[in-house]
């Protein structure tokens, strides 16, 4: 019965570690690499099924683009072009009226406008003035360059008319100009 009882005793102790050997550390770790072995498995996989989803979709834009024609894209782009240009220009435009209201405010008695010229490229305006005296002269330069309207004024000739009227070109810039297109 000693051999029996030792019999059943070496079979426990299998036993035993049978089942420590799927709580030990052991197992844990093969787990866990395989299971980290499959996921990354998995992301390579998805990340070879992006990038040709990536490339599939580079090619068939650049297959649309190559389809319109790049006379097309041309004229496309020229539109484009000429229409910011176009709201650029508007945008920057001076009208005429407008200017002639500004003179018009300043403008002292005895003092009238004989000719009016407006250079837009330097945003310049030259009056040729005729006057009843160099007071009303004097009176008219300090309107314009007390205005905030116009700077930079200047006198750049003077004449006496065979009717006793003086003469006299002024050149000014015009400044603090509101566009009534960029009010809209």
């Amino acid at each position: 019965m000693v051999n029996i009882n030792l019999h059943r005793e070496e079979k426990k102790e299998n036993r035993i570690y049978e089942l420590n050997f799927w709580r030990s550390g052991t197992f844990f770790s093969i787990t866990l690499l395989i299971v980290t072995s499959f996921i990354y498995a998995g992301q390579l996989l998805y990340k070879k099924k992006l990038v040709s989803n990536e490339n599939a979709i580079i090619k068939e834009i650049s297959e649309k683009k190559s389809s319109l024609g790049s006379a097309a894209l041309v004229s496309i782009k020229d539109f484009d072009q000429r229409i910011s240009k176009i709201d650029n220009n508007l945008a920057q435009r001076v009208y005429p009226n407008d200017v002639l209201a500004y003179i018009e405010d300043f403008l002292v008695k005895n003092v009238y406008i004989d000719s009016y010229k407006y250079e837009d490229s330097k945003q310049e305006v030259a009056l040729n003035v005729i006057a009843d005296s160099y007071n009303a002269i004097a009176s008219q330069i300090l309107n314009f360059k007390k205005s905030d309207k116009f700077s930079n004024v200047d006198i750049s000739s003077t004449n006496r008319t065979e009717e006793g009227k003086i003469t006299f070109t002024l050149t000014m810039i015009l400044s603090n100009y509101n566009n009534p297109e960029n009010n809209l």
